[in-house]
């Protein structure tokens, strides 16, 4: 018998004439057999180089991190090491991302075990 695999849908996102992104996208996910959170992130090309706000929230809305990345071309990612500002370990459970740049807000949430 053969054994099924599972996947993850594939992080897609429409793009702009030039190349850019259109639509943004915000996704988290603890990555399988991992104990670390990849976040990837799509801003439309007119915020390239601009910075954003990211902070992982936890179920009652605390802060429990905040990264500063800059907006790239395409294909903007980072990996949470589950450690909050301080660097100790978060516990399982409910978490929210929310990115903040210029007029742009989005939350999602995610579940890490």
């Amino acid at each position: 018998m053969g054994s099924e695999v599972h996947r993850e849908p594939e992080f897609c996102v429409e793009r702009e004439a030039g190349g850019g992104v259109s639509t943004p996208r915000l996704v988290a996910r603890q990555i399988g057999g991992c104990d670390v959170v990849e976040i990837k992130f799509d801003i439309p090309s007119v915020h390239i180089g601009r910075g954003a706000d990211l902070t992982i929230l936890n179920a009652r809305g605390s802060e429990v991190r905040r990264f500063a990345p800059a907006i790239t071309d395409v294909g903007n990612h980072l990996v949470w090491d589950r450690c909050d500002n301080r660097g100790n370990r978060s516990a399982s459970g409910v978490y929210f991302a929310r990115l903040v740049c210029d007029a742009i807000r989005m939350t999602t949430h995610f579940t890490v075990s």
